[in-house]
C-alpha cells in the first residue's frame, strides 16, 4: 500500500518552560504542507523484522536502530504483540535536518499503515501514544490536521483553516540537529513572560483559522537565534526571500 507523509512547517514558535527532564515547553502553530515522502508499506508474514529502503533527492544514510520508521516499528510490535514483518520503501521528498518533520511524519504514515493493513483496531489516542513513543511530533502528524501545539508536542488542538495559501520552503545545503539547537537556548523570565502573551496570539489566530492574514505578519521562532548561529546560510536564505516580500517569512523547526 502507498501512503504520503506530509511535511509541516511552524507558524510562529515560542518557548514557554522548561521541564525538570531538560524538554523544552513550547506553543506553536504547526501546518501541514503539500510536500510529501512517498511511502510503499508490505506487510510480510516470512519475516519478523523491519526492511526499510530509502531512496529519493534526499535520501540519507542511517543506522536502522534510529529509523523513526524501524521505532515506529519496534513499538507497535511491543504494543500489539505483533509477529509480522514489514518492508517499508520511503522515497524521500522531504529535506532532513529542515524542521520540516519529514521522519515523524514518515513514523506517522506507518503507524497508520498498520492499523489499517492488519486491522489491529487501535484508536486515536492508542496511535498518539505510540507516536509519542517514537517522538514529540509523530503525534501531530497522525491527526492529519492543522494544530495549535503545546506542551513538548504532545498538547494538540486541532482546527480548520478558513484561506489558502501559497508556501514557499528554502533549505541553505547544511542541516541543524534538533537537540544542539535547544542546548544554544537560554530561557530566561523575561522572555516566558513575553511568550506568555504570544502565545494567547498564536492561540487566537486558530480560533479565526487564520482567515485574516495580516494578523500572521509578525510571528516568529524562537529556535532561529540559536539556529542562525549555528548555521549563519539561514540568514542568507531568509533576505533572499524577503526581497519577494512575503506576507512573513521565518525559520520552520521545532
Amino acid at each position: 500500500m502507498k501512503y504520503l507523509a506530509p511535511a509541516k512547517i511552524n507558524l510562529g514558535l515560542y518557548l514557554t518552560d522548561k521541564r525538570p527532564n531538560g524538554y523544552h515547553e513550547l506553543a506553536s502553530i504547526f501546518l501541514p504542507i503539500g510536500l510529501y515522502d512517498d511511502l510503499d508499506i508490505t506487510p510480510c508474514k516470512n519475516t519478523n523484522d523491519l526492511d526499510v529502503i530509502t531512496s529519493g533527492p534526499f535520501a540519507f544514510n542511517v543506522e536502522k536502530t534510529k529509523n523513526t520508521v524501524y521505532k515506529a516499528y519496534v513499538a507497535i510490535k511491543e504494543h500489539c504483540k505483533l509477529d509480522y514483518g514489514f518492508k517499508v520503501e520511503i522515497k524521500k521528498n522531504i529535506p532532513f535536518q529542515a524542521g520540516l518533520g519529514g521522519g515523524s511524519s514518515d513514523a506517522a504514515s506507518f503507524i497508520l499503515a498498520c492499523n489499517e493493513l492488519l486491522s489491529l483496531k487501535l484508536d486515536q489516542k492508542e496511535m498518539e501514544q505510540i507516536g509519542l513513543g517514537v517522538g514529540a511530533d509523530v503525534p501531530f502528524f497522525l491527526k492529519k490536521k492543522p494544530c495549535y501545539v503545546e506542551g513538548i508536542g504532545e498538547i494538540l488542538s486541532p482546527f480548520d483553516v478558513f484561506k489558502d495559501y501559497w508556501v514557499v520552503v528554502a533549505k541553505p545545503l547544511a542541516g541543524l540537529d534538533t537537540g544542539k539547537v535547544y542546548s544554544n537556548i537560554t530561557l530566561n523570565l523575561t522572555l516566558k513572560s513575553l511568550n506568555a502573551k504570544r502565545k494567547e496570539h498564536l492561540r487566537s489566530l486558530t480560533f479565526q483559522g487564520l482567515k485574516d492574514a495580516g494578523e500572521l505578519v509578525g510571528l516568529s521562532n524562537d529556535l532561529e537565534g540559536p539556529s542562525v548561529r549555528m548555521v549563519p546560510q539561514i540568514l542568507e536564505v531568509k533576505h533572499f526571500l524577503d526581497k519577494a516580500s512575503p506576507l512573513v517569512c521565518m525559520m520552520s523547526g521545532s
